[in-house]
């Protein structure tokens, strides 16, 4: 397996599942949280109020670097564009690396 991180944009989820290199990853995706905890989802559904599309996965530690414009409603929460994070995905979860910043 190859290590280190991807760039240029991003992995897509999928493509992160995906991959076989390890360590930290660049990773796209839209951030919703319905209250059953954070997601990093590939797309977002067209409903109101959205819900994950395509592959996601729990994202945690998001909060500790990233700051994004984030929509609210009906007790969900979302970003409306993509934005990267770098992290580890271990087990089904992104935890995004503190001392890696996009």
């Amino acid at each position: 397996p190859s290590s280190g991180m991807v760039v240029d944009g991003g992995l897509t989820i999928s493509e992160a599942l995906e991959s076989t290199a390890t360590g930290v990853l660049a990773v796209q995706g839209f951030l919703l949280d319905d209250g059953s905890g954070a997601r990093f989802c590939e797309a977002l559904a067209e409903s109101y109020p959205p819900q994950c599309g395509g592959a996601s996965v729990l994202i945690v530690g998001y909060d500790e670097v990233v700051s994004v414009p984030l929509m609210s409603a009906e007790s969900t929460t979302w970003t409306d564009d993509t934005f990267v994070v770098f992290g580890e995905i271990i087990d089904g979860v992104l935890t995004v690396d503190p001392k890696v910043t996009g």
